[in-house]
C-alpha cells in the first residue's frame, strides 16, 4: 500500500501569501496524486481586516499602498495574479466570513461524502470551493466578506446555500473555526501560511517555495 503523506495548510483566505502557497499545493496535487493529503484550516489575520491594513499600513498608503505591494508580489512571484481593484474599490471587511462557509461545507461534506470519494482529493468539493474563493477574491475582485457573493459562489459549484445553513444554525461551523484559529497559539505557529507535515514535527511557513515543499515530502514518502 503506498504511504499517504498528510499535509495541514493553516492560512488565511485574504491572505497573498496563503494564496500563492495554495496555487503551489494544486500543482503538487496533480503531481503527487494519491500520496499526499492536504488538510486545510484557517488562521486568522484578516478577522478585522480595516484595522490590519490600518495599523500595518498607515504610513506605508494604507489601502493603496497595500494594494500596490500585493501587485508587486504577484509580480516578483510569476504565477499568481492579482487584479487592481483589490484593498481600493474591494475592501473586505474581514476573512472569518469566508472561512466559516468553508467550515460549514467541509462539515456537509464530511457528512455526505461517499468513502470513496473522501480517499479521492481531487474529487473533494470543499477544496474546489476554497481554491475558487480565492482567485475570486485575488483575480476576480470580488467582496469575500459578502455572503451573497459567497452565496453565488456555493451555487456556481453546483451547492445549494441551503445544505450548509444547519451547520452554520447551529453552531458547529462558528466551533469548528474557533478550533482551528486555536491551533496557532497551541502549536507555536508563526503565522500565514504554515504547512504542517510529519505529524505537525516539520514546520514550514511564509513564501514556501515548490522545490521546498516537495523535498520536505519526498523526505517523508
Amino acid at each position: 500500500m503506498t504511504r499517504k503523506i498528510k499535509i495541514t495548510f493553516l492560512g488565511d483566505i485574504l491572505c497573498v501569501w496563503a494564496y500563492s502557497t495554495h496555487a503551489l499545493l494544486e500543482k503538487l496535487k496533480h503531481e503527487y496524486a494519491d500520496r499526499i493529503e492536504i488538510d486545510y484550516r484557517f488562521i486568522s489575520v484578516f478577522g478585522d481586516a480595516e484595522k490590519f491594513i490600518e495599523d500595518g499600513w498607515h504610513d506605508k498608503g494604507s489601502y493603496s499602498g497595500f494594494s500596490n505591494h500585493l501587485q508587486a508580489v504577484a509580480n516578483e512571484l510569476g504565477y499568481i495574479n492579482v487584479n487592481p481593484v483589490i484593498w481600493k474599490d474591494c475592501k473586505p471587511k474581514t476573512s472569518s466570513m469566508a472561512h466559516l462557509y468553508m467550515k460549514a461545507i467541509q462539515l456537509w461534506e464530511q457528512k455526505n461524502m461517499s468513502l470513496s470519494d473522501n480517499q479521492n482529493p481531487l474529487k473533494r468539493k470543499s477544496e474546489e470551493v476554497l481554491w475558487q474563493m480565492r482567485v475570486l477574491f485575488f483575480e476576480q475582485g470580488k467582496d469575500i466578506s459578502n455572503t451573497k457573493i459567497l452565496d453565488d459562489l456555493l451555487k456556481n459549484a453546483n451547492i445549494d446555500p441551503v445544505q450548509i445553513t444547519p451547520f452554520l444554525e447551529n453552531g458547529s461551523a462558528m466551533a469548528s473555526l474557533l478550533s482551528d484559529y486555536e491551533l496557532e497559539p497551541q502549536l507555536k505557529l508563526d503565522g500565514s501560511p504554515t504547512l504542517l507535515l510529519n505529524e505537525n514535527r516539520q514546520k514550514l511557513y511564509g513564501n514556501i517555495g515548490y522545490e521546498v515543499i516537495k523535498a520536505n515530502i519526498e523526505a517523508l514518502l
